[in-house]
């Protein structure tokens, strides 16, 4: 655990994160807004048209792209379903579909409980490396 200044500490650093990150998301947007509004003022109204209709004519491929998408999920679904069945590895010719078995775990309030009654198994006892990550409040 850390200390109150060192926990203040690690709250003045999220809030210097969170600033920075709104501050750089505002700056962008408005380049952004800017960008696009200097791009308008260039490019005339038949231009727009032309960009318009070459848009619609690549909608119908978007939508054949998004069914092959689709497919290769099922795809992709049955031959893990397989590979799980099957509990090794299937290597194809460009793509290998690796099994990897579940995870083992253990009840480790009751493992502790028993390490008190036998001390000798509490050697046995690894605790991974702690991580962190920094996900924006929703």
């Amino acid at each position: 655990m850390l200390d109150e200044t060192r926990l203040q500490e690690a709250k003045d650093l999220l809030r210097n994160y969170a600033e920075l990150y709104f501050d750089v998301s505002t700056r962008q947007d408005e380049w952004d807004c800017a960008r696009q509004t200097e791009v308008d003022l260039v490019i005339t109204r038949d231009i727009k048209d032309r960009i318009d209709e070459i848009d619609k004519k690549y909608d119908l491929a978007y939508k054949i792209i998004g069914g092959y998408q689709q497919h290769l999920k099922d795809l992709e679904n049955q031959i893990k379903e397989l590979t799980i069945e099957h509990g090794e590895t299937i290597s194809g010719e460009q793509f290998d579909c690796r099994f990897r078995k579940g995870a083992e775990t253990w009840d480790t309030v009751s493992l502790a409980n028993y390490a008190q009654i036998r001390p000798e198994v509490a050697c046995l006892k690894n605790i991974g490396k702690p991580s962190a990550s920094i996900h924006q409040k929703r």
